[in-house]
This record gives C-alpha cells, sequence and structure tokens, in this order.
C-alpha cells in the first residue's frame, strides 16, 4: 500500500508516519528527513534546501520531487508518504508515477500547533526531536541518544510559524479536492493522545485492505 499522511506542522503527521509504517511493513519517506539528510552531506541539492528552508520557505516542486524519484523502489514494497506531496503540481507528479491508496489528514487548531512547535527540541548532531513539554529528554537541554545539546530550530520561532502555516494552507489545502475527488480522502482528528490518533488511521487501512 502507499499511503501520504498529511497535516499541519506539529499536526504529528510523522509520528503517525512512523508507527503506521511500523505497524504495516511500509517505508516511511519523510521529505523532511531526506532534506536534512542532502544539508548534512553538504551536496549543492542541499545548500539550495538549506537556504530555501532557512528562509521559511517550502522546497520547490522541481527540487521535491526529484528526492521522490530517489525513492522510486520503494512504492513497490509500500511506502507511507510523511510531508508530500504539499502542492496540487507535486501530487499530480506523484500520481502520474505511483498509485496512491489513501491520503489521510491529521488536522489541529492553529493555538495548538503554534504551542506545540514552540515547545520542539532538536538533537543538533543526531536530529532526533523532543518536545519540552510532550516529550522531554531525560537531563534538560540534552540528547538521550549522544548527549549533544538540543536547540530551537529556526523555523520552530512563532514568527516563522505563522508564516509556513500561511504557506501551508495557501498550498496544500488545494490538494484536499483532487484526494476526494479520486476517492482517497480521509481525516483523523490530531487533537487526540498519539496512540488514539493511530487507531483510528489503523481503521482507516484496515478497511482499505479489506476491499483489496
Amino acid at each position: 500500500m502507499n499511503i501520504i499522511i498529511f497535516g499541519p506542522q506539529a499536526s504529528g503527521k510523522g509520528t503517525q508516519s512512523k508507527l503506521v509504517a511500523e505497524k504495516y511493513n511500509l517505508y516511511h519517506l519523510s521529505t523532511g528527513d531526506a532534506f536534512r539528510s542532502e544539508i548534512k552531506k553538504k551536496t549543492k541539492l542541499g545548500s539550495d534546501i538549506a537556504r530555501i528552508i532557512n528562509g521559511g520557505n517550502l522546497v520547490p516542486d522541481n527540487i521535491t520531487n526529484k528526492v521522490i524519484l530517489a525513492n522510486a523502489d520503494y512504492f513497490k514494497l509500500g511506502i507511507v508518504l510523511d510531508g508530500y506531496p504539499r502542492t496540487v503540481a507535486q501530487y499530480e507528479f506523484l500520481r502520474s508515477h505511483f498509485r496512491i491508496d489513501a491520503a489521510i489528514e491529521v488536522t489541529l487548531p492553529e493555538d495548538k500547533i503554534i504551542a506545540r512547535l514552540s515547545s520542539r527540541r532538536v538533537c543538533q548532531n543526531c536530529g532526533e526531536g523532543y518536545n519540552i513539554i510532550t516529550l522531554k529528554p531525560k537531563v534538560t537541554g540534552q540528547c538521550d541518544k549522544c548527549h549533544s545539546p538540543l536547540i530551537q530550530r529556526d523555523d520552530d520561532k512563532p514568527e516563522q510559524i505563522r508564516r509556513r502555516l500561511q504557506i501551508y494552507h495557501e498550498q496544500t489545502t488545494h490538494i484536499t479536492p483532487y484526494y476526494r475527488k479520486d476517492k482517497i480522502y480521509y481525516s483523523v482528528d490530531g487533537d487526540k493522545p498519539i496512540l488514539e490518533v493511530a487507531s483510528e488511521i489503523f481503521r482507516i487501512i484496515n478497511r482499505l485492505n479489506h476491499k483489496h
């Protein structure tokens, strides 16, 4: 199965994507992780991506599509797409190359998004993510895995969050009618405990499995 899980920043779509991938033995492709990998490798593509992200903008379609095509083999095995597609053009590109079984939206109100994102911290060395409210490190300010310092990313500061949300709503909400038209759209309420949200998503996927 090839599944899209999407939603605004901090909706928990990344966590849910991992849980779905584990449960159904699918490959979890996070475009965010793929971008960070390019940045860390200091490729030309990575430096372009870093400049765009640090400016509070979303990576353009042509660069993002290159990252997706590089992972084409995983679509044969089954994949969870996390953070892609973000635009109608990306979705048109995706559906012209691969079969998509479901697009599941994790919804969350804006005030909750800002509160969640402002409390996010990331390890500057290994990239492990934390939240000073819901997922605290064992030692304040220090990564549990590699003991490196935790930082707040520039794009997790409130003014950048609002800018990213505005871009998200301008671009991504245009895709939903296409998902509905293709009869693959589902939505779950992200303002619940993680495992409750996961159970709702599992129910949707199980129903799809029965159809197949």
